[in-house]
């Protein structure tokens, strides 16, 4: 039986003391909804002597805004309000759907937007039993000094599976933040690290606590969609990860890209230039499935074996082409 370890839990009021208290304390975590972390605690990942729970405080639940097209989201928003919210459906139906595909209904109603943004990177040598992990002598992640699936000492090549963050930074949403040094935003695209380590995966200042995500308003021309690969149609983490977005004037593409998850501890970015001044042939969605193939390459860090996962990268950047043409916002 996995028990929870002892730890202390504080319920600050504001943000300001919810960052002091960080700052005090050793081995300290932000929680929220605590569909991650409370799991990593029982399996001892990493340790935690002191919890912060931020349910206490004001203004950063349920909060919804839009203002002149931009969109701001509270970091304490539920993924299962972001999912049903009118002006997310209405207006970013294809980050509504990455938000109901979030695991299960239970985790997605305790599970929040800010929670998923920070997702730990995941792996297949790391989350796992402490007893498991001790037979292996840890890994570069946490506790060991060799990654088994770079087989290198030098990096880590756990993965960010979390199913907003494709869209989002397709999207060039901004975090906002608030560290010992005051308040202050961040790309999303400049959120994650190529190093999977524990404390080395995000870009944020050290202690810093992330309350809300912007938006920006978007093109009415622009189109998205997003696509998940896992092994059961619920609970799973990604194995492939997929959001889509396109420009489109009179079926002519102006800007394309795609955003590819679960394969690296930073989501890979891929612009297709090519598509540029020209309509979505069949010829031209092949030709840009296989650039996508080319450019993405998953790891042994994520369960799937790495060579199927790659096909599915071109198989499923067809797919999304596919539904970008014909304006499907949305694939099931």
């Amino acid at each position: 039986m996995l028990r929870m370890p002892q730890f202390q839990l504080h319920r600050p009021t504001t943000v300001d003391e919810a960052v002091a208290l960080k700052k005090t304390m050793h081995n300290s975590y932000y929680i929220a909804g605590g569909t991650d972390m409370l799991p990593n605690l029982k399996h001892k990942l990493y340790p935690a002597e002191h919890l912060i729970s931020l349910a206490a405080i004001p203004n950063l639940t349920g909060v919804i805004q839009e203002n002149d097209g931009s969109i701001t989201i509270g970091a304490l928003t539920t993924i299962a309000d972001l999912a049903v919210n009118a002006t997310m459906t209405a207006h970013l139906p294809a980050l509504a759907y990455a938000a109901s595909v979030v695991a299960a209904p239970q985790h997605r109603t305790m599970g929040t937007i800010g929670g998923n943004i920070m997702l730990d990177t995941r792996c297949v040598y790391y989350n796992q039993t402490q007893q498991w992990r001790t037979a292996l002598n840890y890994c570069l992640k946490c506790q060991g000094t060799y990654c088994h699936v770079l087989n290198s000492e030098r990096t880590c090549a756990a993965a960010q599976s979390a199913d907003t963050v494709p869209l989002l930074m397709a999207f060039n949403a901004t975090l906002s933040f608030v560290a010992s040094g005051g308040a202050a935003t961040l790309p999303i695209r400049d959120l994650y690290t190529n190093d999977g380590r524990l404390h080395r995966v995000h870009t944020l200042p050290k202690g810093a606590m992330v309350t809300s995500v912007r938006i920006p308003a978007l093109s009415p021309n622009l189109r998205s969609t997003y696509i998940k690969i896992r092994q059961r149609s619920s609970i799973d983490y990604a194995q492939l990860a997929i959001g889509l977005t396109g420009l489109f004037e009179n079926g002519v593409v102006s800007e394309l890209q795609g955003v590819f998850g679960a394969l690296m501890p930073k989501p890979k970015r891929v612009l297709f230039p090519e598509a540029e001044g020209q309509a979505l042939t069949d010829a031209l969605i092949e030709q840009l499935a296989d650039i996508s193939w080319k450019k993405c390459r998953p790891q042994t860090s994520i369960v799937g074996g790495t060579e199927w996962r790659r096909e599915m990268v071109r198989v499923h950047t067809k797919r999304g082409l596919l539904a970008l043409r014909d304006n499907h916002k949305i694939l099931e």
